[in-house]
């Protein structure tokens, strides 16, 4: 199996579809229904519970979270009982060449493992392991509409915010600003508790985000937020217009968890939201794996 794998620092998604919060705990939980009790080798975690903390260390790679998420996300995808894999998956423009060559021998490090997810046995074995440069792959899904322009690829995500320019399908600049949404959220949920007099959590602000907030089945006007999101907003997108210039770009994509609550707000005419832009990076990184695997 060829499997591309995102893992974000808010959520671990998949080329096949799978989709759970990068949140790992050692230990037991009473309810599995809303969670994934995850055995490796004998150690036990609880991932995806709501309660858990995200992973806010810009090196992942050192991070044992990051291996378990990635493993936890390979199983969960698989139709057998055992599988060989090849996967490939992505870091931060900014971090690529410093950390590439350790993540990859760390998944290939894993090498033959089991892994009890619920209560179901699986084994894989990692044969093949390849990292890519997130928020770069978009372009290579449609080589014909973006072989001769000017592409801009805005990937808003958890932690950060990576920005890929490429001409004529080369990229040519790449930067990374540690200006994830969770910075947003923290603020936002801040924000609310205290105006609203709530208790709310930051794993609650992308809901909020996207839906809004209702009392006692009454939905809120949230406008008092509006400071803090365009203050967010315009503190990552001054980054990128200073470092690239976004007018003469033919086209801009917007890629990310963070794009669709954020993208009605950027004021960029020519921004366009990739449908599913969640789970772009990992479909790219698959279709880019393919490629590299020889397959």
């Amino acid at each position: 199996m060829i499997i591309g794998v995102d893992n974000g620092y808010t959520y671990t998604k998949n080329s096949k579809g799978v989709i759970f919060p990068s949140k790992v705990r050692t230990g037991e939980s009473i309810d599995i229904n809303n969670v994934l009790e995850v055995e490796i080798e004998g150690k036990r975690y609880i991932v995806g519970e709501k309660e858990s903390n995200y992973t806010v260390d810009i090196n992942k790679v050192d991070d044992e979270k990051t291996k378990v998420c990635i493993l936890t996300s390979i199983a969960l995808s698989m139709d057998n009982d055992y599988e060989e894999v090849k996967v490939i998956t992505g870091l931060p423009p900014g971090h690529y060449s410093k950390q590439k060559i350790q993540l990859r021998k760390m998944l290939l490090n894993s090498g033959a493992t089991k892994i009890i997810i619920n209560g179901k046995k699986k084994h894989l074995k990692i044969v093949d392991a390849d990292v890519f440069v997130q928020g770069a792959g978009p372009v290579f899904l449609q080589p014909n509409k973006y072989r001769y322009a000017k592409v801009l690829v805005i990937d808003i995500g958890g932690l950060t915010v990576d920005v890929c320019y490429f001409e004529n399908m080369k990229l040519v600049k790449y930067r990374t600003y540690e200006k994830g949404m969770l910075k947003l959220y923290s603020q936002m949920i801040s924000e609310i508790n205290t105006y609203l007099e709530l208790s709310l959590d930051i794993s609650d602000g992308e809901r909020i985000l996207n839906e809004g907030i209702k009392i006692y089945g009454k939905q809120q006007d949230l406008r008092f937020l509006n400071p803090i999101i365009d203050g967010y907003i315009e503190s990552f997108m001054t980054d990128i217009k200073l470092d690239f210039s976004i007018k003469t770009m033919d086209y801009i994509l917007l890629i990310g968890g963070g794009s669709q609550g954020l993208y009605h707000r950027l004021n960029i005419p020519n921004a366009e939201i990739l449908p599913d832009g969640q789970f772009t990076n990992a479909v790219c990184y698959e279709q880019i794996g393919r490629v590299r695997f020889g397959v």
